[in-house]
Formats: structure tokens, sequence, C-alpha cells
């Protein structure tokens, strides 16, 4: 026996309707979903729960996986006008130490002549492009304020640098990371007692001048800003300084 197909329009209707149907609640369960999920906090780091103990107005250290810059004032307006930041702010420590990590600059208070500025927002010099527009990020400042400095560290990449610009001029260089190097200027006194890798020396291509001559890490990079301006690690054995900096976003050219 077969079986009739009955073209019913109010059955068809039905099915549309059913259809319909379905496919708003899968909209309205999706769109739930991500509501929902957007408003779940994010789980906190280790460096956010650490930054959540300490207190806001004193000074913390850094120096270890990150950039930073040093200018010789303590005019902090002035120095706000040469960086003319986007978004600035008026920031505490906390704030700033974590902002600095998420594309943003934090211009500290001035601290025994020195200004320093900490972020990933700073030109990071690993790079020919980086490295130009670090230069002219720097020079700029010294030409406006006789000394600027930048250093940084990235355990990832394995590098390590430091420069040193004054009355606009480029001093110093010294950069090493990912195989490659930019070296401009004599060493200055603090790297006179170190054999420092030159990637770009002849004698780099033999195996035994890796295993005479010097890497720098961390430390080394702190103890150059040490002896050129302020060792950022010694922040917190510092007295009178200010409470609050600023953040903002630096923009470069």
């Amino acid at each position: 026996m077969q079986h009739q197909i009955i073209d019913n329009p109010w059955q068809q209707k039905r099915q549309m309707y059913k259809l319909v149907f379905r496919i708003i609640l899968l909209s309205i369960s999706e769109w739930m979903s991500k509501l929902f999920g957007q408003s779940s906090p994010r789980p906190k780091s280790i460096l956010e729960q650490e930054l959540e103990k300490r207190d806001p107005t004193k000074p913390i250290k850094f120096g270890h996986k990150c950039i930073w810059a040093a200018v010789k004032t303590e005019d902090t307006n002035s120095l706000l006008k040469a960086l003319r930041l986007e978004k600035q702010r008026k920031a505490n420590w906390v704030e700033g130490k974590l902002q600095a990590r998420n594309g943003e600059i934090f211009v500290l208070p001035p601290i025994e002549g020195w200004i320093l500025i900490l972020g990933w927002g700073l030109p990071e010099p690993g790079y020919m492009e980086g490295r130009e527009r670090a230069q002219r990020f720097l020079n700029g400042l010294s030409q406006k304020f006789g000394e600027a400095q930048m250093f940084g560290n990235f355990r990832g990449s394995g590098s390590a640098f430091w420069m040193k610009s004054v009355d606009g001029n480029t001093e110093r260089l010294y950069y090493i990371g990912d195989g490659n190097s930019f070296i401009e200027g004599e060493p200055t006194s603090v790297e006179m007692k170190w054999d420092l890798i030159d990637t770009n020396s002849k004698d780099a291509e033999q195996e035994e001048y890796w295993e005479k001559m010097l890497y720098p890490d961390a430390e080394h990079v702190l103890e150059v800003a040490k002896a050129w301006s302020l060792n950022p690690m010694e922040l917190e054995e510092k007295e009178n300084v200010g409470e609050y900096g600023y953040l903002g976003r630096l923009k470069l050219k």
C-alpha cells in the first residue's frame, strides 16, 4: 500500500513557524552565552594579585622583562608636553605598573634629578625601523632636556639593550638579541670591564668567540642603568618620592 503525500498549507506553515522559532532560540542562546561570557571576570595574574596588596602611593621597583627610559629633568609638566600622550591621566604606582604592560607608558614622579618612563608603549630598537624610531624618540628628548636614556631586556628573545642620547645625538647604543646586534658609539666606563658580544664582528664566526665573550642579561642592563642614571630595582629604597605619576599612550613617528 502506498502512502499518499498530503499537501496541507497549514502543516507547511506550522513547520515553517517551528523552524523560525528554533532559529530565534539559538540566536538568543548564543547572545546570552556571549553576554555572560564577557561579564565573567578574567582570572587575575600573579602580578595583579601581588600588586593589589601594595600601597598604591609607594614606589614599586621594576627592571626585568620590561623597557624603560630615563630623562634628565624634574619638570614633569615640560616632559608631558614633550611626550604629547594620548588619553593622558594621573595614576598611582599600582595602576601605572599594570597599564605599562598593556601598551601604555607610565611617567613616574621625579627621582633624584631624573624622570623614568616605563612601558611597552616605548619604541624598542630590536629591528631597523624600531631602532630608527627609538633614536628619533630619544634624541628628541635629549635635545629638549640635555640627556635621555633607554633600557630593556626580554627573556623570550634573549635580548638586552641600552641607549644614551646627549644634546640630540645618540652617543651610545648597544642592542643584542635574536642573532643580531645594533652597536653605535664607544663603550662607556661601566661597559669597559666586560667583553661584550658583537654579532656583527668577523670573530663571531668562530665558535671560541662565543665562549669567551659576554652575552649580557637583565643584570648587566640594570648595572648600566645605575651607572648612567637610576637602577629601577632600587626605587623602593628611595625616600620622598611622589605618590602619583601619569599614564597615556605614546604616538610615535
